[in-house]
């Protein structure tokens, strides 16, 4: 009787116990991810989900090539469209086998990893346990606040598309779906991956109470995250529209859904920067021992969420850019909560970074940055086609970045581009 599942909820239902075991193999991948990073291995954990989209990725290109790469012809379908649902559910069905295999090679993957690290039975790294740890239960009660502000993100991104489901004119829901697709790909490549990595350090800096350590490996760590987030969001602002162009726009999804994604996307840059800090910040609460105060400043934002969601649809009548608007807004108050708490709450010394002078010399680069890859994509659309302009103006724009942030003193790009040459040249350089 659920209206959103459809007239017949059948297909869902089925579907939904087929991918079930993925949560099986996806919370082991996990935790073999958590045993490696606290060994210092982070290789293998960075492989896992990279190899299970290539899997899955490859599962839809042989359903292109066992069911065809188009849909039935009108004639086909008949009035009642019965030949093409039961195609649809057919390809959904080998789509969620290749989902669970996708899973478990995420975990195959780093069995290698995890026998060299002495967890599977192979030589040990390390000494025996020592038997003052923490025993399995004392380690899920400190989990619990972890796990509970997982599930106030993963709830806000559920209330989000609900919300887009019911309040948003046709098309609203996908276009939430791709705008935030897409703004999570620099977010999770740079922000969450240099957070997970530092994790390990942050914690044992802490259960040292080395905080002055902490609070400059916090500061550097965010510094280092703007260094690459801060461009990575102004260049996809400045080409927010050929990514949607060159990414959605065939079939139905035509000009009105690229103006209308494109929008999302701008707003929803404005997140990477505080979206990523934010996660930096509630790492080193974690560190010190403080798991609620994270957790009670998301619910609250949870709470904001919603309230702002209402007033930005149904009270000035925005579209998709309104869910994008008080998602920004609420990453932003986030990170704004949790600062001011390092020195505070948790006894940090203050900073001994210059965030402001260092932050405008990295968002000074990342405008010319912009400036240059739309520059770059305008002239060269109509020449070379927009998938290749694309990714030329994606090349212009990195390089120029590159150029003016060392002209600027942005040491750790600086720092960067010199371990790149010494992993291509070696010695050569």
């Amino acid at each position: 009787g659920w209206a959103w599942l459809g007239e017949d909820p059948a297909a869902v239902r089925e579907l939904t116990v087929r991918v079930m075991p993925f949560v099986v193999l996806v919370c082991l991948a996990a935790l073999a991810t958590g045993a490696l990073h606290v060994r210092g291995r982070f290789a293998a954990p960075a492989l896992a989900p990279a190899a299970m989209n290539v899997a899955w990725i490859a599962t839809l290109v042989g359903i292109g090539f066992a069911f065809g790469w188009t849909g039935p012809s009108p004639s086909e379908l008949g009035e009642a469209g019965d030949v093409g649902a039961s195609r649809h559910m057919s390809m959904a069905r080998v789509l969620a086998w290749g989902v669970l295999a996708a899973g478990a090679l995420q975990l195959v993957v780093q069995w290698p990893a995890l026998r060299a690290a002495g967890f599977l039975g192979g030589p040990r790294e390390a000494a025996p346990l020592d038997p003052r740890a923490p025993r399995p239960v004392d380690v899920l009660k400190r989990a619990a606040p972890l796990a509970l502000g997982a599930a106030v993100y993963q709830i806000n991104v559920m209330v989000d598309g609900l919300m887009a489901e019911g309040l948003l004119r046709d098309g609203g829901p996908t276009i939430h779906y791709f705008a935030n697709r897409v703004q999570q790909f620099p977010l999770a490549l740079v922000a969450m991956a240099a957070t997970s990595a530092v994790f390990p350090a942050l914690q044992q800096l802490g259960h040292r109470g080395e905080r002055g350590a902490l609070r400059r490996l916090h500061d550097r760590t965010h510094l280092a995250v703007a260094a690459v987030a801060l461009p990575a969001a102004v260049g996809l602002f400045a080409l927010s529209e050929p990514v949607v162009e060159v990414s959605f726009e065939r079939g139905a999804f035509g000009r009105e859904g690229v103006e209308r994604t494109t929008l999302a996307l701008q707003v929803l840059c404005f997140a990477i920067l505080p979206a990523g800090a934010t996660g930096l910040v509630a790492r080193t609460y974690y560190a010190l021992g403080d798991f609620a105060t994270p957790v009670k400043i998301s619910a609250a934002m949870l709470a904001l969420n919603v309230v702002l969601n209402l007033l930005l649809l149904m009270g000035f009548g925005l579209d998709v850019e309104g869910l994008a608007a008080a998602t920004v807004t609420t990453s932003v108050l986030n990170v704004a909560l949790l600062v001011p708490g390092l020195t505070r709450r948790l006894g940090l010394p203050r900073t001994e970074v210059a965030f402001v002078p260092l932050l405008s010399r990295i968002l000074a680069a990342s405008v010319l940055c912009g400036l240059a890859a739309r520059g770059a994509e305008g002239a060269l659309d109509d020449v070379v086609g927009r998938t290749a302009a694309l990714g030329a103006a994606i090349a212009a724009g990195g390089a120029v970045y590159v150029g003016s942030a060392i002209a600027f003193g942005v040491d750790d790009v600086r720092l960067l581009v010199r371990r790149v040459r010494a992993k291509l040249f070696g010695n050569r350089v």
